[in-house]
């Protein structure tokens, strides 16, 4: 029986699992003097697909990545791959971290997955702290099926654990000389690709103290005082790094080292001379007040002993009064005697 042509037509191509399966339109990815780029990504195959994109360029940056779905337009989430959530501010002048933007669907069939990319407008930002080996970059695109393993026996068709297919794409990005954002992206990268050289210069040139912390687990990411180090030099020389050798700048850091240790004999010495005041004036506060303190309690005890004094004088003044009186009284009491005692008498001569 011969085959149905259209039906063979309209029949779906099996999966390449080893090659590329999906389509990407334009097939060649150069931002036009509009500068943004539209790509469609669809699926032509039969099974869903995930998809992952990474884009990794200094000139573009993904302005929005959305499907369709019942008509309306849904955007997914982009981020960046690496500090992801991390702020400007937190990432440091030495860090040196190649960064990509990444986002993700699962692509089904016959579906469209739409990009916009965009020359880049922001550099003072989060990207000026990352490297790039290249202006230009790249978009990749990775997509992943999962096939059942079938095993049969004499029983039953059996359906073992899935296993996964992974095809990839690297997509080049590029920009229109047109584009009038071409000229100022160039000078921008290239600004960028000259400070970037400056900061591996400037870390690659290690001396015995960094080459020490490496050792002990540092690697990569200084302590930071060393990165202190490298970002003083840097502010300190600026462009002037391009016209030193690497001994130079060596020599540089053991200078900074030097100075650095200096300073903080000074700092230690000068901390340690204000401690001596301090203890000296605390100590002098402190004599004060015992000395006020003494004075105080010789003082109450002086007033007191006035306070005594007075008294006892005010009850030696009060007890010779009552003896002043209690001798008039006797004085009185005995001429009253004596003279009922002369009337007594003079009477018993007239009888």
């Amino acid at each position: 029986m011969a085959k149905n042509p259209e039906s063979s037509k309209m029949r779906k191509l099996p999966s390449v699992l080893f090659n590329f399966p999906l389509q990407i339109t334009p097939e060649k990815l150069v931002i036009p003097s509009s500068g943004h780029l539209d790509v469609q990504i669809t699926n032509p195959m039969s099974e869903p697909f995930q998809v992952d994109f990474q884009l990794y360029s200094f000139y573009c940056d993904v302005e929005r990545a959305w499907y369709l779905k019942d008509g309306k337009e849904v955007d997914v989430n982009i981020s960046w791959e690496e500090f992801s959530d991390v702020k400007v501010e937190d990432i440091r002048e030495f860090d040196i971290i190649s960064n990509s933007k990444i986002f993700s669907h699962v692509l089904n069939s016959d579906d469209v997955f739409h990009v916009r990319i965009k020359c880049e407008e922001k550099f003072d930002g989060i990207k000026k702290k990352f490297t790039y080996s290249e202006p230009d970059g790249y978009l990749h695109i990775e997509c992943e099926v999962k096939i059942d393993h079938v095993v049969r026996n004499q029983k039953k068709i059996q359906l073992k654990p899935k296993f996964h297919l992974r095809a990839n794409s690297y997509i080049p990005l590029s920009i229109d000389p047109k584009c009038e954002m071409a000229k100022e992206l160039a000078e921008k990268f290239s600004k960028q690709h000259k400070h970037q050289v400056r900061r591996q210069r400037i870390k690659a040139s290690r001396f015995e103290k960094e080459q020490k912390e490496i050792a002990e687990g540092y690697w990569e990411y200084e302590s930071e005082e060393l990165h202190a180090m490298n970002v003083e030099i840097l502010t300190k020389y600026g462009s002037k790094i391009d016209k030193l050798s690497d001994d130079e700048i060596t020599k540089i850091k053991v200078d900074y080292e030097e100075e650095q240790w200096r300073k903080t004999k000074e700092e230690n010495e000068k901390h340690r001379l204000e401690n001596n005041k301090e203890q000296e004036k605390k100590l002098g506060e402190k004599l004060k007040k015992e000395q006020e303190k003494r004075l105080e309690e010789e003082k109450k005890e002086n007033e007191a002993q006035r306070q005594k004094e007075q008294q006892d004088q005010q009850e030696a003044a009060e007890d010779a009064k009552r003896e002043e009186v209690l001798k008039k009284q006797t004085e009185e009491k005995s001429k009253v005697i004596g003279m009922k005692k002369k009337k007594k008498t003079k009477k018993c001569v007239l009888m």
